[in-house]
């Protein structure tokens, strides 16, 4: 796989911190936090168990937030175990009422962001990162990352590892320990193992709920997890941050420290960059493919769903020819765009119909391609008979669109609001409804839009009720009000 040079970008303001990662000038990944609202994940917590809930798998825990986290039975120390029989090996989980009892104090970690009405996930199979671990206490495993293909690289690797392990502990080997010093992954090893042991003497002491070991602030967090080889710049707008930086990177990434820069030009980072245009694009619905096509991406709660269209594409030879390539050229973006806009969980592409096999073939192994460059794991389908491609993709942090938006109140996150003639009929039936109500007339109070469409598109409908129900109807436009909403009042004359 050709690895292309990328840059970071760091905008550090009052207000919060955005971390832009482009390469050749394009936005690849995009990291934001506010100050407000700053992020939980990897951070650990002595909670207390307020609810068991047999019937959803799980428990709710109090750790301090404004609402309790969840804990499923799978993140449950100790939830399962292996059962022995004459036939074979019965792998079996506990129920979640075998584990946990409401008042019980455990230690946990925070795995997934509330979202919507869906609170924080946790677990109790806590892990401590570093620059090149994962250390798990609770774990025995050693696992090399996969990015790592030489053999000969894996085995020096986990060698290093088992000299350190103690206790039954385990420990990822991150992609970063490619070719690193022994003494450097010693060092970071030990680290953690400190680390890991300030936090569960900080545990003994602490009243549930409270937060007992905070993760990096995310300046410090992105570059701990994405610098490589090939960054050949990080650029920081804040002089704060900066000084943050050139600590940790001295005493962590050595390496890097000359291609660390405060940016001290007049114009904003992002925008000198032309970052925030492709920040701004990142957010919409539809993509445009170079060819002409494009694509629509709509992110619900159940799944994301990509439709692939040719649009103003003709193509040169024959249909089926046109197609392929606006399929190919999708196929090559998605990964981009899933990866930019933090898209995790199910995701179905409705690629166009396509009869040549070989064609097929060659789309998902471009989706493939595209896959293996991402930071999460993808799993893949082939195409259906429909012309559909289902994958699904780890949830990591919150979605781009989650960050950055809200449901909107005209619509309450439909994406469309109903048209002005079907309020009208809403109003009139309102009216009819509470007719009895009105002692001498009624007030309809509705936004502008409506108003005039009650009086301009049909001007006797208003006259003609007022005179069968015996009261007199008056209209008001407010500003304020959004297309869908009214109010409909009586009054004295």
């Amino acid at each position: 796989m050709v690895k292309v040079e990328e840059e970071i970008f760091i905008n550090a303001t009052q207000s919060g911190c955005r971390i832009a990662i482009a390469e050749r000038g394009l936005l690849r990944d995009i990291f934001i936090e506010r100050t407000h609202n700053p992020g939980t994940i990897g951070n650990i917590y002595k909670g207390k168990v307020t609810r068991v809930l047999p019937g959803m798998g799980g428990a709710f825990i109090d750790i301090g937030n404004e609402r309790d986290a969840f804990i499923h039975t799978k993140d449950v120390l100790n939830s399962a175990s292996v059962i022995f029989t004459k036939e074979n090996l019965k792998y079996t989980r506990r129920p979640i009422f075998e584990l946990l009892h409401e008042g019980q104090e455990l230690l946990v970690q925070v795995t997934k962001e509330p979202s919507g009405n869906k609170s924080q996930s946790v677990t109790s199979n806590i892990s401590l990162a570093s620059r090149y671990l994962v250390y798990m206490p609770y774990s025995s495993q050693v696992v090399i990352s996969q990015r790592i293909e030489d053999q000969k690289e894996c085995e020096r690797l986990k060698d290093a590892i088992l000299l350190i392990l103690e206790n039954q502990d385990g420990f990822i080997v991150r992609t970063a320990a490619e070719n690193v010093d022994i003494y450097d992954i010693h060092k970071d090893a030990k680290l953690l193992i400190d680390r890991w042991s300030k936090v569960l003497d900080k545990s003994k002491k602490a009243i549930s709920p409270s937060q007992i070991y905070k993760d990096l602030p995310l300046p410090l967090r992105v570059v701990r997890d994405t610098v490589c080889d090939q960054t050949t710049r990080i650029r920081v707008d804040r002089q704060e941050t900066m000084d943050s930086l050139e600590g940790f990177i001295a005493e962590f990434i050595p390496s890097k420290s000359k291609i660390l820069e405060l940016a001290v030009d007049e114009e904003p980072l992002f925008d000198l960059h032309k970052l925030e245009d492709q920040i701004s694009s990142a957010i919409e619905q539809r993509v445009p493919l170079k060819s002409g096509g494009y694509l629509v991406i709509e992110q619900t709660e159940a799944m994301t769903t990509i439709d692939v269209n040719t649009g103003v594409f003709v193509g040169r030879k024959d249909h089926e020819e046109t197609i392929f390539i606006t399929n190919l050229e999708a196929a090559s973006l998605i990964p981009w765009q899933l990866r930019l806009r933090n898209i995790g969980g199910v995701v179905v592409i409705d690629f166009i119909d396509m009869e040549n096999e070989a064609y097929k073939e060659q789309v998902v192994r471009i989706l493939k391609k595209g896959q293996q460059a991402d930071r999460v794991k993808w799993n893949l389908s082939q195409i259906s008979d429909f012309g559909l491609v289902e994958l699904t993709r780890k949830r990591d942090g919150s979605s781009l669109i989650s960050v950055m938006c809200e449901p909107c109140e005209c619509c309450r996150g439909r994406g469309f609001v109903k048209t002005a003639d079907t309020v009208c009929l809403e109003i009139l039936n309102e009216i009819r409804r509470r007719a009895g109500r009105y002692k001498e007339a009624c007030l309809i109070t509705a936004s502008e839009l409506i108003v005039d469409e009650l009086i301009n598109s049909d001007p006797n409908r208003i006259d003609l009720l007022s005179k069968a129900l015996g009261i007199e109807i008056r209209l008001r436009g407010e500003a304020s009000y959004n297309q869908e909403q009214f109010d409909v009042i009586g009054i004295s004359i």
